[in-house]
């Protein structure tokens, strides 16, 4: 991953959109991290995997608090298209669904752990 965006609150980590293509398993795609001025971190986890030419499930993990802790706040497993970034912004926000393969659902943790197992990636590695 590289960084691609920080300041004093917040750190933002992806791996390259063209390392994206290469990757056939499930992958961590990016880490967010924010600070508080009262010491409160919250840390943010995409993982991703190619469903098809254009489309990617993901687990999104965020966690609030101590993160050693796992006070997971949200966690669910959605979908992106790109096709979706090509939309223009009515056909996005009348719930232009087209393109959509799956469609948000909440995951507890270890609901989240057994999708990224058979993805072939873990919290962990």
């Amino acid at each position: 991953m590289k960084l691609e965006i920080s300041d004093e609150d917040f750190e933002n980590w992806r791996i390259p959109r063209a390392i994206h293509d290469t990757i056939s398993t499930g992958f961590h795609a990016g880490k967010g991290f924010y600070i508080n001025k009262d010491s409160t971190l919250q840390e943010d986890d995409i993982f991703r995997k190619r469903i098809d030419d254009t489309t990617f499930a993901f687990v999104a993990i965020l966690t609030f608090g101590k993160v050693s802790k796992n006070q997971f706040t949200s966690i669910y497993y959605d979908s992106v298209d790109e096709k979706e970034l090509t939309l223009k912004a009515t056909e996005y926000l009348n719930s232009d669904t087209r393109h959509r393969e799956f469609h948000k659902k909440d995951l507890t943790i270890e609901e989240a752990d057994s999708i990224l197992s058979s993805w072939g990636t873990s919290r962990f590695k």
